[in-house]
């Protein structure tokens, strides 16, 4: 029994930080946000849970931010949406025409999809430029670790080691003419450095000043020079090259041009410096470029739907026809599940770039764009793969917040209201002030008694005045008897104050001293005065008056002096 409290307690702790997990999510999602993308570029492939199939850490974590998120996503599907569940579907019907059905359940349910839906979720909460500002913060410090990775040699994410096959795998450095190649916690260089390549967009589109968006711009690229990994550099280039020129950002025109000039500058520089790096490399980079030209002889063998009739499965590794790896991830997607979905996602793809190309795309859309390379050279390996379907994600949903219901392109402004307003809505309109949403219920002044009915305060309309002392005691009115079906509104006693005076507008020229004061009416229902009763004599000059002094108080103060 003792032997099970180390695992009851490690339990508990796990249950813990996954319902605080939902929690933050729920109440922060930019936290949320943090949390998703600081696995994802700080925490290795090896760091997960000892089961089977195997599950990566960023979408362990993304599907808990998932559930905080879900109470208020709106699930409104759009054009996009459509695209990749369609996609989604006939890699799952694939498994029906000969698909392994444990590359379906890792790769798509274990996966894509749940990575698709927090890039989705993620954006959709907190709008692109929050997501962006985040992504690019953890970027950064990934970024510098990978530069300090470069000159140590010292990699923080491999010096500890954790129990598992992933851990000797990918937890080993790499080498090419002699220099270890930067992995950071991405445990491949090629991987570490498209994903920093994805990021470049992102630091693009925050609000921060522009020569901090630039120069975090050419950090990001600069990361991706020790890797010597020609796809990540060449999709860094492109990325820059594409977030200055086509992409709609406030970045000033100064610093445009002086980032593009300085690069060029630096490449003309250092570029000699590279090829001479790839040219000891020698037949290592020559064949590694030979053998992706020589797998496309797989095209041949494609089907519309399911696997290759030339997959070989041993020992839990695939071969098709003879080769161990494709670094081609398109090409790799259609021997596995058929071309059929692959088709669907470059129809989509070419949209994307598309609307880049007329600067109409936002920066998940550049983002993509810039990894065209890394589609056709590389396959997804460790957080690469879910890098790209976050960014995917995120395409759609910073599309679909800027597109009104009616297909209407919309600005920024326009963009976060209607991204708030529908946030408002999926959470069951809990934030409309009460009774918003009721019936309408009668007018007040449809129901008023007409101004000729005599009010409840005026004195009586006849007879002789009287003094105050012989007034009779003023009685309360009886309120009239109402229905369900009538409102009955009582009017305001009127008021004898004296009346407010505000100023008219001093014509150009005049003194702000000779403001003159213009009376304004007592505001409510127009009231008569009370009569004053029979016109009163008044005694001859010289006489007493004889007896009290009758009529109102403006009388008998006129008639003593």
């Amino acid at each position: 029994m003792t032997h099970l409290l180390p695992l009851l307690a490690a339990a508990t702790v796990g249950l813990c930080g996954a319902v605080g997990v939902v929690v933050t999510a729920a109440r922060r999602p930019a936290a949320g946000a943090a949390i998703v993308f600081g696995v994802l570029a700080l925490v290795g492939v090896w760091v997960c849970l000892p089961v089977n199939p195997y599950v990566p850490p960023v979408v362990l974590v993304g599907a808990l931010v998932c559930l905080g998120l879900a109470p208020r996503f709106s699930w409104r599907m759009t054009g996009g949406d459509v695209l990749v569940h369609a996609a989604f579907a006939l890699v799952g019907v694939a498994a029906l025409g000969g698909a392994s059905s444990t590359q379906v359940l890792g790769e798509l349910i274990l996966g894509a999809y749940p990575a698709y839906m927090i890039g989705r979720m993620l954006v959709e909460r907190i709008g692109l430029v929050r997501a962006a500002e985040i992504m690019t913060c953890v970027w950064a410090v990934a970024a510098v670790l990978g530069l300090v990775e470069a000159v140590t040699g010292f990699n923080p994410f491999t010096a500890v080691p954790f129990p598992g096959h992933l851990y000797q795998v990918w937890a080993v450095s790499q080498e090419r003419a002699g220099m270890a190649r930067v992995e950071g916690a991405f445990g491949h260089s090629i991987a570490y450095a498209t994903s920093m390549a994805a990021g470049i967009p992102f630091a693009a589109v925050t609000r921060w000043p522009s020569w901090l968006r630039c120069s975090t711009m050419v950090l990001l690229l600069g990361s991706t020079l020790p890797s010597l990994s020609r796809t990540g550099m060449m999709c860094a280039l492109l990325a820059l090259v594409l977030s200055l020129t086509l992409l709609r950002t406030d970045i000033d025109l100064r610093w445009r041009v002086g980032t593009l000039a300085g690069l060029g500058a630096a490449g003309a520089v250092g570029l000699s410096r590279l090829l001479e790096v790839f040219a000891r490399a020698g037949r290592e980079q020559s064949g590694s470029a030979e053998y992706r030209g020589t797998i496309l002889v797989l095209v041949g063998h494609l089907r519309f739907l399911g696997a290759s009739p030339v997959a070989d499965s041993r020992g839990g590794t695939t071969k098709w026809a003879g080769f161990n790896s494709i670094d081609n991830e398109v090409l790799l997607a259609a021997l596995r599940f058929g071309w059929a979905p692959v088709a669907l996602f470059l129809v989509g793809l070419a949209v994307v770039v598309g609307r880049v190309l007329v600067r109409r795309g936002n920066a998940a859309q550049v983002a993509l764009t810039a990894l065209t390379p890394a589609y056709v050279t590389v396959a997804f390996i460790t957080q690469l793969d879910s890098v790209v379907w976050i960014v995917l994600g995120m395409a759609v949903a910073a599309q679909a917040a800027s597109t009104s219901d009616d297909g209407r392109s919309l600005t920024a402004k326009e963009a976060e209201e209607l991204r708030v307003a529908r946030v408002v809505a999926a959470f069951g309109r809990r934030l409309a002030p009460p009774g918003a949403a009721s019936g309408s219920s009668p007018s007040p002044t449809s129901s008023q008694s007409p101004i000729s009915s005599p009010s409840p305060a005026s004195p009586p309309a006849a007879g002789p005045a009287r003094s105050p002392a012989a007034a009779p005691p003023a009685q309360a009115p009886t309120p009239a008897p109402t229905s369900a079906a009538q409102t009955t509104v009582r009017r305001r006693a009127p008021s004898f104050a004296p009346a407010r005076t505000v100023s008219p507008p001093v014509p150009a020229g005049r003194a702000a001293g000779r403001r003159r004061a213009v009376p304004v009416a007592p505001q409510g229902p127009p009231q008569s005065r009370p009569p004053q009763g029979p016109p009163q004599s008044y005694p001859p000059q010289g006489r007493p008056p004889q007896g009290p002094p009758q009529g109102p108080p403006q009388i008998r103060r006129r008639e003593q002096q």
